[in-house]
């Protein structure tokens, strides 16, 4: 099952690092807010690069500005985040008056943009290809994009640009569903080959039943279960 995706803390970082250096790539009245912060930060090396981003009011997390992660974040890529965050109820709303706007922050964290409208803002010049930027300053973005064989392409928008970032979700548990196991155990003990149609799975769940295969002597073995109190634990499902 292909990995679902949607911001590890890895590429979190790395949006931040990337979007650090996106500033200086703005156009009009952005571009002068950039210069601005190119210079303080010229004049103080030590002063942090100040970046607004939108995101959405997780209901996991009490507080932005004070969580943890995001103080790691900062202290990690010297930046100083200023956060415009919207109830995930009215995000559809918020985003869109933003982006009618013209006043756009540096990140856009989980606002939920889809290809579509990637590709228009940026064909607008409110985003930017970030290609270059992964290359040169996202080692570990490149890496994901080497070893996991579509993440590049579900980057890549059909004009051949990246507009965005992915989460990368592994969802573990997900590859679970839906499948039923069989002791191989049990069968090695019986001299039993694994059941590879109907037929032969009712012989070895028969043969577990009546043939003893925990070795205790006694014909308690219960061939075949299942269970409704579990995600994907039913046997209709599979």
């Amino acid at each position: 099952m292909k990995k679902s995706l949607m911001v590890l803390s890895s590429l979190l970082l790395g949006i931040s690092l990337i979007l650090s250096a996106c500033e200086s790539g703005k156009s009009g009245a952005g571009a002068g807010q950039a210069d601005a912060k190119d210079a303080a930060r010229t004049q103080d090396p030590n002063k942090p690069v100040e970046l607004t981003v939108f995101a959405p009011q997780s209901p996991a997390i009490e507080n932005l500005e004070t969580n943890r992660f995001t103080k790691v974040v900062e202290d990690k890529s010297k930046v100083k985040i200023k956060w415009n965050v919207v109830p995930d109820k009215s995000l559809d709303d918020k985003k869109q008056l933003m982006m009618a706007s013209g006043d756009y922050p540096a990140v856009l964290l989980g606002a939920a943009f889809s290809k579509a409208d990637q590709m228009k803002y940026g064909q607008q010049g409110a985003f930017i290809d970030l290609k270059d930027l992964i290359d040169k300053y996202a080692p570990n973005i490149k890496k994901a994009m080497a070893d996991i064989p579509y993440l590049k392409s579900a980057m890549t928008t059909p004009d051949g640009k990246i507009y965005a970032i992915p989460k990368i979700n592994e969802c573990f548990h997900c590859t679970y569903g839906e499948k039923m196991w069989i002791n191989k155990a049990w069968l090695d003990k019986l001299g039993l080959k694994m059941p590879t149609t109907t037929d032969e799975f009712y012989e070895v769940l028969k043969a577990f039943k009546e043939k003893d295969p925990n070795g205790n002597g006694k014909a308690d073995e219960i061939p075949f279960t299942t269970s409704y109190d579990m995600w994907a634990g039913g046997v209709d499902g599979f």
